[in-house]
């Protein structure tokens, strides 16, 4: 309001009204202008806002500009800001802005721009020197964002060096690591052009300070990791800490930088290159070393890295570990180096942890050779390369030496010594030989070992001589190639694997010559070490030491000559009735020896010589194909190699028709030289061998079906007398016809279900029962009844799994299986050896017991190559075993109860023929014989899914199925010892009588004997027999009053009333007491009274209790 205005309205009396309407200048500016001021045009605002910065001296008005946005900011003024979010156009801080940021005031030096009103913009907050964090991070940001890079690296300048000035404004405030700003260093010009560079690969021309690493570390790590663009954009180290750029390097980021530089394929020969790359690899050997020093676990990825790089630079050469040593006299470049003495000094601990020997030895000489060999496979090695061979191949002799090491040692660890031949070809040592007898002519087959080799050098590497091979050439006459012909050593390895027992070699050598058809068979303990020098060669030697030999008297045949080379096949592979003949069983000889041998003499093949090497190592001749020899032997190989032929005991045994094997024990030597086993074998341990078996002779012989006889033989070293134990097996002639006939089936059936003539299920049933008596040499003798089946009934279902895997040729065997019981005797011998264990059998025993009361024999299949214990894997091989119980193995376990029975009571009879049939000791044998043969029936408590609860139940079904009168009922009393048999369904089992409420065991025994005497059938048999009945759910009677009570009522003829109780089978009214006391434990018992035949009058008459005829209780009765 103009101020003439104005003091009118006050002349005419309105000071109040005027003043109630008027706004004063501070509450102009803080009430209507600053709340409005973006809304007021700019030709109204502007003289305001110049008045208001001219009047902040009044705290109203620094207030309000210091608090709203009002001042116009660049580019164009369009926008408004508060002071603090503007840049003083001509601070320090102003070079790190554009106009077009829109953070400089907006107007010239007339208006906002004036030096007083800047001045008073800063006071209110305007930056103008020291950016704030906020704006740091801001202008960081920035400068990605700048096209032209000129422009973003003045900028990245500027704020680094507004960083430098003002660093304390990077102390926790902002964090810097993730914008990208940096420069990145990009490929130096000294940088060899075959190496790669990080800062190459980086799409983006800036990275954040996470991203890059310290300048300092640019020969380190340069080549895999970006580095911070110092020589454009410098950096103090204090901003570079501050800024968190990385500066620890891994020992893996190191790693895979010598990596790189490894396999550039770089040509140090070059000057630059080499200086470039000497640098490179100075620093990380240093920052490598450090590491060593202070943690060497560390370098362990580093060494799986780099174990096969060439990351060592010994002058112009980068070589790997393996070809550098720190101490080596020899120069042989460029194959093997010695450690220059810079490296070694400064950087030992790392060298070493990397590999580098202290000295090279047989391995690196060895590397060398076949890397020479593989280069210049068949072609001819120049003379500067033959004078490094020839020194590489005398270093590695006096090597190996030195460490007494033998050319399969090297070759094992290794592989093939390559050494020069007389052409300057690169060979085999094995193919090679020493020129010794220059006078015998040549042969153009033979390869020379070169002439710079000399014969000592030569000798080291088992390099044969050319006499020898002359030799050996000579004697191909009558060597014929022999061997097992399959990768035999890690084969026959896994196979002993599965014996465990140390009389294995002894039972599948006997199952062996069974087959053959041998009757007797001997095992020798030779503990001599012969001597001799009549040797097919000195490799022979060693079959002269201590051996295990084993005679049989029947020869090989040519289908076991083929069958012993095919390891696991054998001659009798189709043949399933020959279960061991010359199979995989034979190969246990292995547990002893590691060349086995055996000469044999026949009609068909004549006599023979074999030996069997898996190793190729010890027969002349024998070789990764053909590991053994087979000799045709005549009278002149006999005399001319005649001490050899010593060691087959000819001067004992009968060698016409017969075998004699020959395993020589493995040496401590050979042992240690082994693939198969590195345990040593001794004449002690075939003794202990010896000892295990002796205690089974006596069971071994039961199932076999030609051997008669079992030698047991011990020859001393002294050759004093020998010692001599035997088993004898005999049978009478009419059981050995049945039995032949038995076997003869057998194996006529086993033919027709090879051709598959006949199936599995057609199989006739045909069984075979006889007496075998056992003798040994020291006067014990036993008598064992055998029986054995073949087939199935008819009503039997196979299961289909079985079936199916005859078909498809996955199953050959015979539903064969048989038992066999030790009849009874009394003598003292005889009575310890009925105590043994009785065992299962596939033909000869298996390891462990069964806890039967027989011995079980089957045509099993077995696990493992071993066949030691049936396989119950599941599938097809534990059905077959299942059936084999169920239906074959049952059958006659339970036909053989039934023949001991029938002996059982002919012993009864010849007991009651020799003794009074009233006298007691003939009580007590009979029970001893019921005992005897009721111990015979199969126990309960087979865990479910066993062989054994299958063949349990299996039994004991049968027993009831088919009503076999097997259960005896023993009458002792009454002045009588009567045994009477009864099947499962017509007698009773005393099981109960021990759950009633009798008071003593005496009570039960007595109540037992009045039942028996009055005609009620309990069994003699044991608590187990109830329980395997039970076990199988088979239904059997017990003693309860109730069935007392049903058999008083029906037994009318034992029983026969009324009569005087004393001539009655009650005898007395004390035994008639317990009974009825008996039958009072019966709930129903005076309902059931009626016609039991318990009623005593005092006249001393046994009546039946009837209602037709009353009977008076009196209590005068005297």
């Amino acid at each position: 309001m103009p101020p003439e205005i104005y003091q009118e309205f006050i002349a005419a009396g309105c000071r109040d009204e005027v003043h109630s309407s008027m706004y004063t200048q501070l509450e102009f500016f803080s009430t209507l202008f600053f709340p409005s001021v973006e809304n007021i045009p700019v030709e109204l605002r502007d003289p305001l806002l110049i008045f208001a910065l001219d009047h902040v001296d009044q705290e109203e008005i620094w207030s309000c500009l210091k608090n709203y946005r009002s001042i116009p900011a660049t580019p164009s003024g369009q926008f408004i800001k508060k002071p603090c979010e503007l840049v003083h156009p001509e601070g320090a801080a102003a070079l790190l802005f554009t106009p077009e940021d829109g953070r400089f005031p907006y107007g010239t030096k007339n208006d906002y721009c004036s030096p007083q009103r800047l001045e008073t913009l800063c006071q209110l907050g305007m930056i103008k020197d020291e950016l704030t964090p906020e704006d740091i991070l801001d202008r960081a940001k920035s400068i990605s964002t700048i096209t032209e890079k000129p422009e973003a690296l003045r900028r990245c300048r500027l704020l680094l060096s507004h960083l430098e000035n003002n660093p304390l404004v990077l102390n926790g405030k902002i964090d810097l690591g993730n914008v990208e700003f940096l420069s990145v260093l990009k490929r130096p010009a000294e940088h060899p052009k075959e190496l790669p560079w990080a800062g190459e690969n980086v799409s983006e021309r800036f990275l954040s300070p996470n991203q890059l690493w310290v300048a300092s570390l640019k020969n380190l790590l340069g080549l895999v990791k970006p580095i911070v663009d110092e020589r454009t954009v410098p950096l103090s180290d204090n901003i570079q800490a501050k800024l968190k750029l990385k500066n620890t390097p891994t020992v893996d980021d190191v790693a895979g930088q010598l990596y790189l530089i490894c396999n550039a394929q770089l040509d140090l020969n070059e000057k630059q290159n080499a200086m470039y790359v000497q640098a490179v690899m100075r620093e990380a050997y240093a920052y490598l070393q450090n590491e060593a020093e202070k943690n060497p676990s560390a370098l362990l990825s580093v060494q799986e890295r780099l174990h096969d790089q060439p990351f060592i630079l010994v002058g112009t050469n980068l070589l790997k570990p393996q070809q550098v040593a720190f101490e080596w006299s020899t120069a042989l470049p460029p194959y093997l180096y010695e450690l220059p003495l810079e490296l070694r000094t400064l950087y030992q601990d790392f060298f070493q942890l990397m590999g580098v020997k202290q000295k090279f030895d047989y391995r690196d000489y060895m590397v060398v050779l076949q890397g020479i060999q593989k280069q210049y496979d068949k072609k001819r090695l120049g003379e500067k390369l033959c004078n490094v061979v020839v020194t590489l191949v005398r270093l590695l002799a006096v090597e190996m030496k030195t460490k007494l090491l033998s050319t399969d040692d090297v070759e094992k660890d290794c592989g093939s010594i390559m050494l020069l031949d007389n052409a300057g070809l690169m060979q085999p040592r094995s193919l090679l030989c020493f020129n010794d007898c220059p006078w015998v002519p040549d042969d153009s087959s033979f390869l020379y070992v070169s002439t710079k080799i000399d014969y000592h050098t030569a000798s080291v590497f088992g390099v044969r001589t050319k006499k020898r091979e002359n030799i050996l050439r000579i004697a191909e006459g009558f060597k014929i190639p022999f061997g097992q012909r399959e990768k035999l050593t890690s084969r026959i390895k896994r196979i002993l694997e599965g014996y465990n027992e140390e009389d294995e070699i002894l039972k599948e050598m006997l199952q062996n010559a069974d087959d053959a058809g041998a009757t007797e068979i001997a095992f020798i303990n030779d503990c001599r070490h012969l001597e001799g020098d009549h040797l097919l060669d000195d490799n022979w030697r060693m079959i002269q030491g201590p051996a295990l030999c084993v005679y049989n008297n029947a020869p090989f045949q040519q289908s076991d000559i083929v069958g012993i080379q095919n390891l696991g096949e054998g001659s009798k592979a189709k043949d399933v009735y020959k279960m061991g003949r010359y199979g995989v069983g034979f190969n246990v000889v292995y547990k002893v020896t590691d060349v086995p041998t055996f000469l044999t003499k026949g009609d068909e093949i004549g006599e023979c010589l074999c030996a069997l090497d898996p190793h190729s190592a010890y027969l002349t001749g024998a070789s990764p194909d053909t590991t053994g020899i087979m000799l045709r032997v005549n009278d002149t190989v006999k005399e001319t190699y005649s001490d050899m032929f010593k060691c087959y005991l000819h001067e004992r045994f009968q060698q016409q028709g017969s075998t004699m094997f020959r395993l020589p024990l493995r040496t401590r030597e050979m042992a240690q030289k082994s693939k198969i086993s590195h345990t040593e074998s001794t004449s002690q341990d075939v003794t202990q061998m010896f000892q295990i078996f002796e205690k089974q002779m006596l069971d071994i012989l039961l199932f076999v079906n030609n051997v008669k006889k079992i030698r047991l033989i011990q020859i001393p070293e002294s050759e004093e007398q020998a010692e001599e134990y035997s088993v004898t097996v005999s049978i009478s002639p009419e059981d050995e016809i049945n039995k032949t006939m038995f076997v003869q089936h057998v194996q006529n059936t086993s033919r027709d279900l090879r051709q598959k003539s006949l199936k599995i299920e057609d199989i006739e049933t045909r069984s075979v029962s006889y007496t075998v008596k056992l003798e040994d040499s020291r006067g014990v003798s036993e008598t064992w009844l055998v029986f054995q089946r073949i087939g199935f009934e008819s009503d039997v279902q196979i299961p289909d799994a079985v079936k199916d895997a005859f078909l498809a040729g996955e199953l050959a065997m015979l539903p064969l299986a048989g038992c066999a019981v030790q009849l009874p005797s009394f003598t003292a011998k005889e009575k310890n050896v009925a105590m043994r264990s009785r065992k299962l059998y596939c033909f000869l025993p298996l390891p462990g017991n069964t806890d039967l009361p027989i011995h079980i024999n089957g045509q099993f299949i077995l696990d493992h190559e071993a066949r030691r214990r049936l396989e119950d894997g599941g599938g097809f091989r534990k059905a077959w075993n299942m059936t084999l119980i169920e239906y074959v193995v049952a059958p006659c376990y339970l036909v053989l109860l039934n023949r001991v029975k029938s002996i059982t009571e002919e012993n009864i009879q010849l007991l009651r023929n020799k003794c009074n049939a009233n006298s007691v000791g003939l009580s007590t044998d009979v029970k001893s014989y019921i005992a005897n043969f009721t111990a015979l029936f199969p126990s309960p408590g087979y865990s479910a899914e066993s062989f054994w609860r299958t063949m349990s139940t299996s039994v004991y079904r049968l027993a009831k199925s088919s009503c076999l009168p097997l259960l005896p009922i023993l009458q002792t009393e009454l002045g009588k010892s009567e045994v009477n048999w009864h099947d499962p369904t017509s007698c009773y089992f005393r099981i109960s009588l021990s759950n009633q409420n009798t008071p003593s065991q005496s009570s039960f025994q007595l109540l037992e004997n009045i039942l028996l005497d009055i005609g009620f059938s309990i069994t003699a048999c044991p608590d187990q027999v109830y329980e395997g009945f039970v076990e199988a759910g088979v239904e059997v009677n017990t003693v309860t009053p109730l069935a007392v009570i049903n058999f008083l009522h029906s037994a009318t003829e034992v029983l026969d009333l009324p009569q005087k109780i004393e001539k009655t089978s009650l005898m007395s009214a004390e035994r008639l007491g317990v009974l009825i006391e008996y039958c009072k434990l019966e709930d129903k018992f005076l309902e059931m009274i009626h016609e039991t035949p318990l009623l005593l009058t005092n006249d001393g008459i046994l009546r039946r209790f009837s209602s037709e005829h009353p009977v008076y209780i009196t209590e005068f009765m005297v």
